[in-house]
């Protein structure tokens, strides 16, 4: 079996064959965090958790951080 490959060299696309037996891929297993840097702190905490019901994570030290933010429990 063989899988399309996508890849950039010098500025141009190129598609390639990729056999599966030369390359096993796992995919995303799991994503540790993610800083997302935002304009509005309260604005973005308001969306993040009553939209997306992630919650804050007290534990955190938010005085650690070179600018006002905010540690969030993921899913």
């Amino acid at each position: 079996m063989t899988k399309a490959k996508m890849s950039v060299e010098g500025g141009v696309l190129e598609k390639e064959s990729v056999s599966t037996s030369d390359k096993i891929d796992y995919g995303v297993v799991s994503v540790h965090h993610v800083g997302i840097l935002c304009e509005n702190l309260e604005r973005s905490l308001e969306f993040y958790q009553n939209i997306l019901g992630l919650e804050i994570n007290e534990a955190r030290p938010h005085d650690k951080l070179p600018y006002r933010g905010a540690w969030l429990w993921g899913f």
